[in-house]
């Protein structure tokens, strides 16, 4: 519930930004690369080894193009547990530690479920940043028939070539 409030705060500060400041990708165009391990958790759990890729759209917004899930600890990543749907990176109006990312994933049960979840951002001395999931944070979406979805982000980080400013 903690994170179903969280994602909504975030959607409706996103709606309601008008004059507020709000933290900017940098670079602002460009390509877009992160990898790292993320833990997903549906009916089953599954930590997978991530790559993803894409353009950078503007300094508000990412698209991920390329997405994959290969074996990490989960031996079901890549086959039974993979990427689905279009997914995407928007900052928060005002927030400047945190960003929301559109994502969707095929299940071990093999029901594919996405939506919104938000992301914490460390910028790193050396350039790029860490995106950091924790706190179990929800999925809040539909599978694709429509049902509200049981599917967490449960834990993992990846690395960008994108800092926040």
């Amino acid at each position: 519930m903690k994170m179903l409030s969280t994602v909504v705060a975030a959607v409706a500060m996103m709606a309601a930004a008008g004059s507020v400041s709000a933290q900017s990708f940098s670079p602002s165009s460009g390509s877009f690369s992160a990898s790292g391990n993320v833990a997903l958790l549906n009916s089953a759990g599954a930590t997978c080894n991530v790559s993803l890729g894409g353009t950078i759209a503007s300094s508000s917004l990412i698209n991920i193009t390329s997405k994959t899930f290969s074996p990490g600890p989960s031996i079901t990543c890549g086959w039974a547990v993979t990427p689905y749907s279009t997914w995407h990176a928007e900052t928060i109006p005002g927030n400047y530690n945190q960003i929301v990312i559109y994502l969707g994933a095929n299940t071990i049960i093999g029901t594919p479920c996405k939506g919104w979840v938000v992301a914490d951002v460390v910028n790193l001395p050396s350039g790029g940043s860490e995106i950091i999931f924790d706190n179990d944070e929800l999925i809040d979406g539909t599978y694709a028939g429509g049902t509200p979805t049981g599917c967490y982000v449960v834990s993992g980080s990846v690395v960008s070539n994108v800092q926040l400013i």
